[in-house]
């Protein structure tokens, strides 16, 4: 751009390369986009729900905090622990040059994973990615596998590195692709151990929402990250019954529930389950009272507070979108039986007369002197 008197003149074809660039570089989404920087309007509903407590895992959290950096060494150490468990005649360099080797070999498209564009070069990106998946599948080993641990491992040793874990592996923008778990997984296993990686993976986190429920897969169009949830999916409701499958509450729910929320919002063209779950559950809550009869029906596990049950369910779900409301049928179903006049009526004499044990006693000997009084007119008018 140039000035010349009180004029300004454009470089108009060095402004529309500029543009050019930016828009085939710069502003796309790769397609295959699965890892995702969570949307601010989200992040802002509670910050710590999105960020690593302990462990970094993948480029988005490398270098975002120090303190993550002294985790670091365990994962060598788990990374060391499982090359010296290959039965090979190949030495420890030759073992490492090999995972390398195939984690290069899928690097460009494991960036594609990443909606955020890496800053990385090739070789850190590969270092990350190396480390960092070899941790994770040497933890889901160790976790099924007693034998793998060793006596000092500090995973298993100290009870709140697990925690951690658990906080840590499930958050949005903390991940690793699953091309690159595979890839490691694939070269490093053995015939001892029959279970496949997702195998292992579902049994690390099956008791994400419940303690009891078997683990149910959510079918994605690709395996790119552990598309699983738990049975609490699965709301039916049949002749004036609902049935809701128990939720365990621990210190990990909301985290998961925010980030696979978040997920939902962000994967092309996926349904919103676990949103749609949030949404059921909010409209079935919206006083203490309502916690109390879903606690006493062991609906909802562990949650002392019942104010704070209120709140996080009304706003677990805050600026999100749902195209298509997964529990719609089942709603419209709820609402015709309730607006049915006997179903009404019931809940009128249960609300009003039924509420409490003394009530009920109440009521009951009401209807035992109506009774009796009726029988009494009945045999006078007979007697007569």
């Amino acid at each position: 751009m140039s000035v010349s008197g009180d004029s300004v003149i454009i470089n108009i074809e060095g402004l529309a390369y500029s543009i050019e660039e930016m828009m085939f570089h710069d502003s796309l989404v790769p397609p295959k986009s699965c890892i995702f920087k969570i949307p601010n309007i989200l992040y802002r509903q509670n910050e710590k729900a999105f960020i690593p407590d302990a462990f970094s895992f993948g480029p988005l959290h490398h270098d975002g905090n120090p303190n993550l950096k002294a985790i670091e060494k365990i994962k060598l150490q788990y990374l060391q622990c499982l090359i010296s468990r290959l039965h090979t005649l190949e030495t420890s360099e030759k073992r490492v040059i090999d995972l390398v080797k195939s984690i290069e070999e899928v690097e460009k498209v494991a960036r594609q994973y990443y909606a955020e564009s890496i800053e990385y070069t090739p070789e850190e990106f590969v270092k990350i990615l190396l480390i960092d998946g070899c941790f994770i599948i040497e933890l889901f080993r160790k976790l099924a596998y007693d034998e793998l641990r060793e006596k000092e491992d500090p995973i298993f040793t100290m009870s709140y590195m697990l925690q951690f874990l658990y906080n840590d592996l499930i958050l949005l923008e903390n991940q690793v692709p699953w091309i690159v778990l595979e890839c490691l997984f694939n070269m490093t296993k053995q015939q001892i151990h029959t279970e496949s990686l997702l195998e292992l993976a579902i049994q690390f986190f099956g008791t994400t929402f419940s303690a009891t429920s078997p683990t149910k897969i959510l079918p994605l169009k690709d395996i790119q990250h552990i598309g699983t949830s738990e049975s609490i999916l699965d709301i039916k409701f049949n002749d004036g019954v609902l049935k809701i499958p128990p939720l365990l509450i621990q210190e990990t729910t909301e985290i998961a529930f925010r980030n696979l929320i978040a997920f939902e919002q962000c994967y092309t063209d996926c349904e919103a389950w676990l949103t749609s779950y949030a949404i059921l559950i909010d409209n079935l809550i919206n006083t203490t009272k309502d916690v109390d009869i879903l606690c006493k029906s062991e609906i909802i596990h562990s949650w002392s507070n019942r104010k704070e049950a209120v709140q996080f369910f009304n706003k677990l779900y805050h600026n999100t979108y749902v195209k298509t409301f997964y529990y719609g049928r089942l709603c419209n179903n709820v609402n015709g039986y309730c607006n049915r006049r006997c179903p009404r009526w019931r809940a009128v004499l249960v609300r009003n007369y039924f509420n409490t044990p003394w009530a009920f006693l109440s009521t009951l000997a009401a209807i035992i002197l109506l009774i009796l009084s009726f029988s009494q007119t009945l045999y006078t008018m007979k007697k007569s």
